[in-house]
């Protein structure tokens, strides 16, 4: 052998050798998260080997790590490797989809997997190691996000789901078809029985199930007992288990063990994010406003650029009463992810509790189009479509609500009010014994049974209306036991004992009313007249006769059955006494009193309804204090309802509409959200 191929040989050999070395080195520093000198030396291994494939790839991968998206996406294209490989083909069309470049990246994905143009391709194609062939997965996954990023979810979830079914482990692409609201609940569980598990690698296939199946939807395991993973008890502390279980507390309203879980995983991850949005919910529903605050505070220092810091912001002010600063942060967490669901339920909370129908209505038709699986948008556009004299509307989103929550009580709860409303008493009251049979096979604390203190309100009307006194009596007095200090509670307790002719009872509680509310005009109008039938009736005793014609609303038969009466007698009297006055003024007396109150939550966001039925006032308690910034305060949300402050998400919910207008945060509410929203409490 010459000289000039033995040196020849031991070039080629020194070169080996110092391409193995540098590249180890890159490979150090990258684990060593040292990104900026392992580009420096991968960036020397492309000039010093000409543009191997291997070398190129690399450098693309420093550079996105150190996040010069563009320039990583230039110098793929620049060597054209992205044409016949994959791995290339996928880390490029990465990169354009940080740089928000989302066109031009599903264009790169959709090159064919070979190009007879290959500029400076080498004869031998390289590929980073990939021993499980995930690369078809990752593809698939990353069209989804794009898909979804341009706001077109059907093909997103077609994407995902192919993700899946190439990659049984793509736990990603199962949390963004679960977690994004992209498929209800009968989808979900189709979609988890067609999963190719046959794929799983060491036949953990019950280990897999369990896992995907917690983070299924919970609607189906309301009014159930929530109970710890038996078949793996090393989960039983796990986080993310330990975040499904918050989410089932959640949906069955037993927001107090929800709070209890989430602040145990929030303890050992305050940034858990797929915990924070029911812990938010879950502070809005009890009224934590200086615990949120906290939590809203510090997630804006950690994670500025993230939409839950600011949508936790935004819970915030809205549990405060300060709606208008809520939809300020609202409008940033949504500038940062257009598609964030929770976001644009607590924005439609916020209008709807300053009853801005139209703009809550706009809002929550956005959060139906993001949460196709989610029933609280759908549950409270129902709500503002009877708040807006509009049942057959009302009934038609509620119907569709109920199809993907059949267990939700707060569904049915405003169905009934619908048909109160309707004047179809016999199905309203159908509707709240249903609602009433769930608030009582569900074992909750104190705490939570005084949400429900609407539909015992509403039980009580319904019952009044059928002439069902004692019934109604014992109603009313049901709810008076969840809220003693209620002048609302009171003010129908008087109502039903002046028209059962109980009028020293019925005097008895409209004095309790006023003493709890001096300004509650209903209350002080039926107190003048009862007392002045009182008067009457000691004058002559055969008159039996109890409320005025100008008392309650004039759809009230059984006001209008009384008000003939009296106005009989009152005409008498003025034939026979020259100082009485044979005509009185008609006080307009607020008619909400009669009638049931909204009852909602949400998760991801917040829950809670404000108003009472129709937008009017109630002649129940119009509590008008709003908590201070420091003070304790609570959410719907649903969510973030339900959602909720913290969610759900946000969350999410709003306030009841019937019993409350005061400052609240669903979501979900739900619902449970639904993550859950008022200024004023107003109670019927």
């Amino acid at each position: 052998m010459t000289m000039s191929g033995i040196n020849g040989r031991n070039l080629r050999n020194s070169n080996n050798s110092s391409n193995e070395f540098y590249r180890g080195m890159v490979q150090a520093y990258i684990e060593k998260q040292d990104y900026e000198t392992a580009c420096f030396w991968a960036d020397k291994l492309v000039s010093m080997n000409g543009g191997m494939q291997q070398d190129v790839y690399t450098l693309a991968k420093c550079l996105y790590l150190c996040g010069q998206y563009h320039r990583a996406a230039n110098l793929l294209q620049h060597y054209s490797y992205e044409r016949s490989n994959p791995h290339f083909r996928c880390l490029a069309a990465r990169c354009l989809y940080m740089a928000k470049e989302y066109q031009k990246a599903l264009e790169i994905l959709d090159t064919g997997t070979r190009s007879t143009q290959v500029h400076r391709s080498r004869s031998s194609a390289w590929e980073p190691a990939d021993p499980h062939k995930t690369i078809t997965a990752q593809i698939f996954l990353l069209k989804g996000k794009i898909y979804e990023a341009m706001m077109n979810r059907i093909l997103a979830a077609q994407n995902y789901k192919e993700a899946l079914s190439a990659d049984i482990y793509c736990v990603e692409a199962f949390d963004l078809l679960t977690q994004h609201q992209m498929l209800s609940t009968a989808e979900e569980v189709a979609l988890l029985e067609s999963l190719p598990f046959e794929k799983c690698l060491n036949s953990d296939v019950e280990f897999l199930k369990f896992m995907y199946s917690s983070k299924l939807k919970k609607y189906p395991f309301c009014g159930e007992d929530v109970q710890r993973p038996t078949q793996f008890p090393f989960l039983a502390k796990n986080l993310d288990v330990l975040t499904s279980e918050a989410e089932r507390h959640f949906y069955n309203c037993d927001f107090q063990m929800a709070y209890k879980v989430s602040s145990q995983v929030t303890k050992e991850d305050p940034y858990h994010v797929g915990c924070l949005p029911v812990y938010v919910a879950c502070l809005v529903e009890m009224k934590r406003a200086t615990e949120l605050f906290k939590i809203a505070h510090k997630l804006v220092e950690v994670m500025s650029e993230s939409a839950l810091a600011w949508y936790s912001v935004g819970a915030y002010y809205f549990l405060i009463g300060r709606h208008e600063q809520s939809r300020r942060n609202l409008n940033k967490a949504l500038t940062i992810d257009p598609v964030f669901g929770p976001a644009w339920l607590l924005f439609g909370h916020s209008f709807a509790t300053e009853r801005e129908h139209d703009q809550a209505m706009a809002a929550y038709f956005k959060a139906t189009q993001l949460m196709k699986g989610c029933h609280l948008p759908l549950l409270h556009v129902g709500l503002e479509c009877g708040l807006s004299n509009n049942p057959q509307l009302a009934m038609k989103f509620l119907d569709e609500a109920r199809l993907l929550a059949p267990k939700d009580p707060f569904i049915r709860h405003e169905m009934g009010v619908v048909k109160f409303n309707e004047k179809k008493y016999d199905e309203a009251l159908t509707l709240f014994k249903e609602t009433e049979e769930f608030v009582d096979r569900t074992k909750h604390s104190g705490a939570y049974l005084k949400k429900w203190e609407p539909l015992y309100n509403n039980l009580g009307h319904v019952s009044r209306k059928l002439k069902k006194y004692e019934e109604a009596q014992r109603y009313h007095q049901k709810a008076l036991l969840l809220c003693p200090a209620n002048a609302s509670t009171h003010s129908a307790i008087g109502l039903v004992h002046a028209v059962a002719g109980k009028t020293e009872n019925a005097i008895e509680s409209f004095h309790k009313a006023l003493s709890l509310r001096r300004d509650d005009a209903f209350s002080t109008t039926m107190l003048r007249y009862c007392i002045e039938k009182l008067v009457e009736e000691s004058n002559n005793a055969s008159d039996d006769d109890i409320v005025a014609s100008d008392v309650v609303d004039a759809s009230d038969e059984e006001s209008q059955n009384f008000a003939q009466k009296y106005s009989k007698k009152k005409s008498l009297d003025t034939t026979q006494n020259q100082g009485s006055s044979g005509k009185r003024g008609h006080p307009k007396t607020p008619d909400a009193g009669d009638m049931p109150g909204f009852l909602s939550w949400f998760k991801d966001s917040v829950s809670k309804i404000d108003s009472g039925p129709g937008g009017r006032s109630s002649d129940g308690p119009r509590h008008t204090s709003t908590p201070a910034a420091g003070e304790s305060s609570a959410r719907e949300k649903r969510m973030l309802s339900s959602g909720t402050e913290e969610s759900e998400y946000i969350t999410t919910r709003r306030k009841n509409r019937a019993r409350h207008s005061e400052s609240s945060s669903e979501g979900e509410r739900n619902r449970s959200g639904n993550a859950s929203s008022s200024d004023a409490e107003e109670n019927e």
